[in-house]
């Protein structure tokens, strides 16, 4: 389960706690910072997503151009499930996956997701070569908010993918870091 609170739960504090230290840096001067302004209203993005066929394996994903992502199989919208809170959202009914190239020059990703206590699920998440981990969007609290969970690489750095892949649920991603 989760943890609430603003900016990072309770859970993302004991994950980062156990990966060892996230280097201060990272927070204050990424490598690589995404995040996104403006995106259409959830219904608009997922009526245009079904408009034609899925696109076979990972295509770029049509969203924000600064923050990049491949979608698989057009399982995720860049879209507004709040007007103003825009993000990466995986559609509900589908396993899809979404991956990011990122810049993690010490091996590490922070992840900017929506915790709230209904109608969302686990995102499976991995950077690079390092170990999964699962993600769950649930709170017991009847609140949303943002919250944070980090991911760490086995033992390469530079240039690397995030990828991230739903249980069938909503899952939303509102920003990343890596550094």
């Amino acid at each position: 389960g989760g943890g609430g609170g603003a900016g990072m739960g309770t859970s993302a504090q004991a994950e980062a706690a156990g990966d060892h230290e996230l280097p201060w840096k990272c927070m204050i001067a990424p490598t690589d910072s995404f995040s996104g302004q403006h995106a259409p209203d959830l219904h608009t993005a997922t009526a245009d997503s079904a408009g034609g066929e899925p696109r076979p394996g990972f295509a770029q994903g049509v969203g924000e151009q600064s923050f990049p992502a491949f979608v698989e199989d057009s399982s995720w919208v860049w879209a507004e499930d709040k007007k103003g809170r825009p993000g990466w959202i995986a559609l509900p009914g589908q396993r899809g996956r979404i991956r990011f190239q990122v810049n993690a020059s010490l091996g590490w990703a922070v992840i900017g997701f929506l915790e709230t206590y209904a109608k969302v699920g686990v995102a499976t998440c991995q950077l690079g070569d390092g170990l999964e981990k699962h993600i769950n969007a649930r709170i017991s609290t009847k609140v949303s908010v943002m919250s944070m969970a980090t991911l760490r690489t086995g033992h390469s750095t530079g240039m690397l993918n995030v990828t991230c892949q739903t249980d069938g649920n909503k899952f939303k991603i509102t920003s990343l870091q890596s550094c």
